[in-house]
């Protein structure tokens, strides 16, 4: 599954995925993607919640199977 998110809605948004998805599945959130401060967050949801320290921008979210 791929979605966009908005900046205004990326902490709440984590906040559902750890009620719906399991513990132990992967995501990848990247932030900014193609421009000059693209980063790329990857594994389980408290573990990219964790990284997280800049939520602003356009962020795409890709859940594995």
């Amino acid at each position: 599954m791929v979605f966009f998110e908005s900046t205004h809605r990326i902490g709440k948004l984590l906040e559902e995925l750890e009620e719906l998805v399991p513990p132990n599945r992967h995501l990848i959130i990247a932030r900014e993607l193609t421009k000059q401060f693209e980063t790329i967050y990857r594994g389980t949801i408290s573990d990219i919640k964790n990284q997280i320290t800049e939520t602003r921008g356009e962020f795409t979210i890709v859940v594995s199977p």
